[in-house]
């Protein structure tokens, strides 16, 4: 069923790209859309290979995936719309912000012929993110570390107990006592 096989290789596909942007909460994906595991090899053997080259594996794996469904005329257009979006994703994660928001105009275009609104609505919200998401984050500087400040406050040891812990005295140093009777 070519509809069938297309939805495993967009999951599959989509799996793939949430690996690179949350490796730890994802299970890495076969070719045939399943997990890893499911089918003894299929996951790509990433050992010894640094983060960086294990990304471009799986997004290869990903885009390969998602070719087979778009060249493929027995799918079904609201499916190989589907594969766009993932697609454009894996472009984006690639950062190949051109080639996304290509991705995500055919997408509208596309979504557009066949009806699909709220897929053409979101292509393109999408298409104009893009430059944001070329745009580096940029943080305020490092904070200067607090010197000169003394406190005159001694340690907690064995022999000076802390006053919270109730077992010695509730006057702070350098603090006044508190009449606990009012004034």
């Amino acid at each position: 069923d070519p509809a069938a096989a297309a939805l495993a290789n967009i999951r599959g596909a989509a799996a793939y790209n949430d690996r690179v942007t949350h490796p730890s909460l994802v299970a890495t994906p076969d070719e045939s859309g399943g997990t890893a595991g499911t089918d003894a090899g299929a996951t790509p053997d990433t050992t010894g290979v640094n983060s960086t080259d294990k990304d471009a594996v799986f997004l290869d794996r990903a885009e390969r995936m998602l070719k087979r469904v778009l060249e493929d005329e027995r799918v079904p257009e609201l499916y190989k719309l589907n594969a766009l979006m993932v697609l454009a994703a894996v472009k984006e994660n690639r950062g190949d912000f051109d080639a996304a928001r290509q991705t995500y105009e055919e997408l509208a275009s596309r979504a557009k012929n066949v009806g699909q609104t709220a897929l053409q609505d979101q292509a393109q919200l999408q298409s104009q993110m893009v430059d944001r998401l070329r745009t580096p984050i940029v943080f305020g500087p490092e904070p200067k570390p607090v010197t000169g400040v003394k406190f005159d406050t001694p340690p907690v040891t064995a022999e000076q107990p802390s006053p919270a812990n109730g077992d010695a005295a509730t006057t702070l140093p350098g603090s006044t006592p508190v009449d606990e009777d009012g004034p």
